[in-house]
């Protein structure tokens, strides 16, 4: 190994994960708490926060935190639901912020009819995987995905 080149453990990428939802006025909160269940481990509880909007209209916020267990379960779910799964690979680069975080967005419609599909709405389930990269760079954290996804690949 070269000095300088990025040391990259083997093994699951992600150390924590986050799942947020906000659920305006109009939309089922139950609905919505099914639809992010199907991802969720069991041991995932989910928190609830009441906001007003800009015009005065009641929002719920629907969170929840992970530890790495819960976040290898919500990616393996993820993984195996997600409809566009080469979507997300393909787009992995600009899903990566400077911090290592991988952002997802879920199409919150489509959730709540059992399917798990990528969007680029604002009004998404908003799931946000901080990657274990050493040196902690995008590239380097793009790369570590990556490479965990070809070889869990069937």
């Amino acid at each position: 190994m070269a000095v300088g080149e990025p040391v990259l453990s083997p093994g699951f990428p992600f150390s924590s994960a986050t799942v947020k939802v906000f659920v305006h006025a109009t939309e089922d909160e139950a609905k919505l708490r099914r639809a992010i269940g199907v991802f969720l481990p069991p041991s995932v509880s989910v928190a609830t926060a009441s906001l007003t909007g800009h015009f005065g209209n009641p929002i719920k916020v629907l969170s929840a935190r992970l530890n790495k267990k819960q976040t290898q379960e919500l990616w393996s779910e993820l993984t195996e639901k997600l409809v566009d799964m080469h979507r997300l690979r393909a787009t992995l680069s600009q899903r990566v912020d400077s911090s290592c975080i991988l952002y997802i967005r879920l199409d919150k419609q489509r959730a709540c009819q059992g399917e798990l599909a990528l969007t680029e709405s604002g009004d998404a389930i908003h799931i946000k995987l901080k990657v274990v990269a050493r040196p902690a760079k995008p590239e380097v954290a793009v790369r570590r995905v990556l490479e965990f996804l070809e070889g869990s690949s069937p």
